[in-house]
């Protein structure tokens, strides 16, 4: 194993801890060049934006790598710490980020060395092995912020605590159900329901949603971009 090689599994496995400090130190001992086997998959903000919802659209961040990522959400965090003016707006950033990491967003690769689009969160004999132990989550440990998104989710909640505007909190909460919704669609893949596809799995927080923030320009947002969410809510 290279030098690389080696901080980057260090930053991974400061990553799943949730230690951004630990984790931006040992990605940033990497040589730029290494990151650039990736073929541009990190050239995106994954933290997105307070002005549209992460889990649908990222605005583009060229030349993007793990170090660069763990700094960001490393940056957010001290000044949401630091300012409580930035604290809705830094926090939803952080859910959008640790919504991306999981097993459901664009950059599952920060927690993972390996994915499957048919993985599940339940019990795996081969899990075991050496090359899993380094390569994927341990499910006890990470299971639920990999895989169902409470990670993502717990900061959507702080978010919303900090008493956000009511277009943030719009999508805050939207986000929040997001992460529901991805929950529910891994307990179905868990049940061996592999055949179940995501626009078949809704959360009932998306009821709550629209009844608190129907009228922002968030919610109207969405459900132009999400056909199958008007379905559900019965918006003609």
């Amino acid at each position: 194993m290279t030098a690389d090689a080696l901080h980057e599994l260090m930053g991974t496995f400061a990553m799943r801890d949730g230690n951004l400090r630990r984790a931006a130190t040992a990605f940033g001992k990497i040589d730029t060049a290494y990151w650039n086997r990736y073929y541009g998959v990190w050239s995106v903000d994954i933290c997105g934006s307070t002005q549209f919802i992460a889990a649908d659209s990222l605005p583009p961040l060229p030349d993007n790598n793990k170090y660069r990522i763990a700094k960001k959400m490393l940056d957010l965090q001290q000044e949401a710490i630091r300012n409580p003016a930035k604290r809705a707006e830094n926090y939803y950033l952080l859910g959008n980020a640790w919504f991306h990491c999981s097993y459901w967003g664009c950059a599952d690769g920060i927690l993972t060395l390996h994915s499957s689009s048919s993985e599940t969160d339940g019990p795996d004999p081969y899990r075991r092995g050496p090359t899993y132990l380094t390569s994927r989550p341990n499910l006890a440990r990470y299971g639920h912020m990999y895989y169902r998104c409470t990670c993502a989710a717990a900061y959507f909640r702080k978010s919303l605590a900090a008493r956000p505007n009511r277009e943030l909190a719009a999508r805050a909460f939207y986000m929040l159900a997001e992460c529901d919704r991805r929950d529910r669609w891994m307990r179905i893949r868990r049940g061996q329901n592999t055949s179940q596809e995501e626009g078949g799995v809704t959360s009932p927080m998306f009821k709550t949603w629209a009844k608190r923030y129907g009228k922002t320009a968030a919610y109207a947002e969405c459900l132009d971009a999400c056909p199958d969410l008007k379905v559900y809510l019965g918006v003609k």
